[in-house]
């Protein structure tokens, strides 16, 4: 995380517009998903191709984290984390049990979710000087998140796999919607 956009956050006369506040939250409860369901897939995958995806984006989810928590003191983070992060474990397991191909679409889905989001969100600060490098970080977030979420099939997923792959997608696209709310 850049220096200055830790310092612009942090200074008592600057409070960053409720908007972004909401934005930031919804990023970071996205993340915060993220990592959950990789950490279910990690708990019970035994394939090394989904193994080696999930700590990748494990991985990437975790430092997207800490940025944002840098950025968004504990009081303005949504309050859904703990129960969602559970739901996300079990959305990440579940499929790992089932085949490699379920648990590799269901990591690519919650990934395509999180890219999707700071899409919109970098869609927002475009033009606004004041938060260029706030859109940067994003957009470094953004691309590493892309490429996490590259799945490389493991074993192809069947139709039930991808039925879940679509329920983690927009499960994860609805629990940011409530994370910038709640």
């Amino acid at each position: 995380m850049s220096g200055a956009m830790e310092e612009r956050v942090s200074t008592p006369d600057y409070a960053p517009p409720a908007w972004l506040v909401a934005e930031l939250r919804a990023a970071h409860a996205g993340e915060a998903g993220s990592a959950a369901l990789c950490r279910g897939i990690l708990a019970v995958a035994r394939n090394a191709v989904v193994i080696d995806g999930a700590r990748r984006q494990c991985r990437a989810a975790d430092s997207h984290m800490d940025m944002l928590e840098s950025m968004l003191p504990p009081g303005v983070r949504s309050r859904l984390l703990l129960f969602c992060g559970g739901v996300a474990w079990l959305a990440g397991a579940l499929p790992a049990l089932a085949s490699a191909g379920a648990a590799q679409a269901a990591r690519g889905a919650a990934a395509g979710a999180v890219e999707r989001c700071y899409r919109t969100q970098i869609g927002r600060l475009h033009g606004a000087d004041a938060h260029s490098v706030l859109g940067a970080t994003l957009e470094h977030c953004r691309e590493e998140t892309a490429i996490c979420g590259k799945v490389v099939e493991a074993d192809p997923a069947g139709l039930v796999a991808r039925r879940w792959a679509g329920l983690v997608g927009a499960s994860t696209a609805a629990a940011m919607a409530l994370a910038r709310r709640i």
